[in-house]
């Protein structure tokens, strides 16, 4: 066990950082840093919602807020017994298909579902409001 940590420390370290930095936003009120920035939902959005609905037992739930919820822990599970035993092609071909499956779901969502989880609004988002108090005041 102690080889399978000095082997991905610096992964494990990077996982605990992010999740860190994820608490703070948090804390401070921000769910979702890509949609606070730009005002557009990210391909993941909802995911985390989702997931909470789905381990409490509310699927239905869990598939409005995000359809791909339900690949999610197979996902994550196969990517892990892939990159511990070191099956290079066969992970990165994995992340390539779930990253394609998480773009034409996006897409879908955005494009063609009308819904809260997804929304296109960039001028709610910070470089939005930027922009707009720019234009504004050399107007």
């Amino acid at each position: 066990m102690k080889a399978f940590f000095n082997k991905y420390k610096s992964a494990l370290l990077a996982a605990l950082l992010i999740a860190f930095l994820y608490l703070v936003l948090l804390a401070v009120g921000i769910t979702c840093p890509i949609k606070h920035v730009l005002g557009i939902s990210c391909p993941g959005c909802g995911m985390s919602r989702a997931l909470f609905y789905l381990l409490t037992f509310r699927p239905a739930t869990a598939l409005s807020y995000h359809p791909l919820v339900f690949l999610l822990i197979p996902f994550v599970a196969v990517c892990t017994v892939l990159a511990v035993k070191q099956r290079k092609k066969a992970f990165r071909a994995l992340l390539l298909a779930g990253a394609v499956c998480l773009l034409t779901v996006w897409l879908y969502r955005m494009l063609v579902l009308d819904t809260d989880v997804v929304v296109f609004q960039p001028q709610n988002g910070l470089i939005g409001q930027w922009v707009m108090r720019l234009l504004h005041w050399f107007s």
